[in-house]
């Protein structure tokens, strides 16, 4: 814990030097790179919608957000991410969703359905952040939809919070403990979609 707190002192450290000469730092997830699979998800008729993840509460910014002891909150004044978070978020899953499940399509939720039924996957981000206890802390709640003709119907929702210990001082290391916690929270949800993989209308097999 004398470890993780700090490193989040270095972090503020290292800010308020970096302010002070005017220069500004951009940071973003090294976003996998997607791969090409056989013909099992052309084959498939298994389709998966990601929605954009949303963001919300102090995170829902480009500063990069700390969370202190006694209820306080820094945040960067001159370490940003390189996009919104949510841009960044969502790129990152969607890749390794599309990484992770050959046997399905998975697209962006903007783009047309390929069926009239597909799966749909939302995220919520409430905490994206460094944490003074925990490291690197992510946190929300995650929804899996199957679309009808009458509209989304819940099939299943989780809550999550997840946390990695910074392997070092410096925003870098907290930007990767960060993208771990990220894929971490990936890898719940391909689990659970695995689920589906037989059949995915077949709810009573999940729920």
């Amino acid at each position: 814990m004398r470890i993780i707190g700090g490193c989040l002192i270095a972090l503020l450290l290292v800010a308020c030097s970096t302010a002070s000469h005017n220069e500004n730092n951009y940071y973003t997830f090294s976003i996998p790179l997607a791969q090409k699979h056989s013909s099992q998800a052309k084959d498939s008729n298994l389709v998966l919608m990601l929605d954009q993840v949303k963001v919300v509460g102090v995170g829902d910014q480009q500063g990069i957000v700390q969370l202190l002891e006694q209820n306080r909150v820094s945040v960067a004044q001159s370490h940003f991410w390189a996009e919104h978070p949510r841009y960044m978020l969502s790129k990152t899953l969607l890749t390794t969703l599309q990484n992770d499940l050959p046997q399905w399509h998975v697209m962006n939720a903007n783009a047309p359905a390929p069926i009239l039924t597909p799966l749909v996957v939302s995220v919520e981000v409430s905490d994206l952040a460094g944490h003074y206890q925990s490291g690197a802390l992510i946190s929300g709640h995650w929804f899996i939809y199957q679309q009808t003709e009458q509209g989304r119907e819940l099939l299943t929702y989780k809550p999550f919070s997840l946390s990695t210990e910074l392997n070092d001082n410096g925003f870098t290391a907290l930007v990767e403990a960060l993208q771990m916690s990220w894929l971490n929270l990936a890898q719940q949800i391909v689990l659970e979609l695995n689920q589906y993989t037989k059949s995915p209308n077949d709810k009573d097999s999940i729920l």
